[in-house]
């Protein structure tokens, strides 16, 4: 019964980590020409090829401003997801393609002298990068704004050359009590979402 009880209790949990969420101010967008500028190991090359990569995501989105101009207006953080020394870009398109403090969001890989996208997501608002590790990748929660008091947590991890979404979870801050108002919870409850 002891053993059924541990089991149980370990398939219950979530595989979301308590690390910092990243997000970027509202209302104080990074400028890309300052978060490049600010990264020392970046050369010219590699600043043309990322900006191309983002316009090559943007093509789809409404104008103007154009591709390129969207690209030289986009949040970047660099990160190093796979330890192989070369970090990987995080990059969020601000603008009229937001809505809700959710954007779009991206994780670029440099592959050769390019920059290919291996996560899009069409809206978010945080990002988490967790401890744990899939096929060597540190696995990446999407955090997307739903209402004041509720956020939905994805869970991607790597797999056959592209982040991918393996779980969903509702995160509740606060909820609305029998007496009509609302009640913050000590702590989040993050419940498993709902197929």
């Amino acid at each position: 019964m002891l053993m059924l009880l541990v089991v149980l209790s370990a398939a219950q949990r979530t595989p979301i980590q308590r690390t910092p969420k990243f997000q970027w101010g509202q209302g104080q967008p990074q400028e890309l020409e300052k978060a490049l500028a600010d990264y020392n190991n970046i050369s010219t090359e590699d600043r043309a090829a990322l900006l191309h990569a983002f316009a090559r995501e943007y093509n789809d989105y409404p104008t103007p401003p154009s591709p390129m101009e969207r690209a030289e207006q986009t949040r970047v953080k660099f990160i190093d997801l796979n330890g192989d020394g070369a970090p990987e870009v995080i990059a969020q398109p601000i603008g009229d393609i937001c809505g809700a403090a959710n954007c779009p969001l991206y994780v670029f890989q440099k592959i050769g002298t390019n920059y290919r996208a291996v996560l899009r997501k069409g809206a978010a608002q945080t990002v988490t990068v967790q401890r744990t590790r899939t096929n060597s990748y540190l696995d990446v929660v999407v955090g997307m704004h739903g209402s004041a008091t509720e956020e939905a947590l994805f869970v991607y991890q790597f797999s056959e050359g592209r982040y991918r979404r393996t779980h969903c979870y509702n995160e509740s801050f606060a909820e609305l009590g029998k007496d009509g108002e609302i009640h913050e919870h000590e702590s989040p409850r993050i419940t498993p979402c709902q197929q």
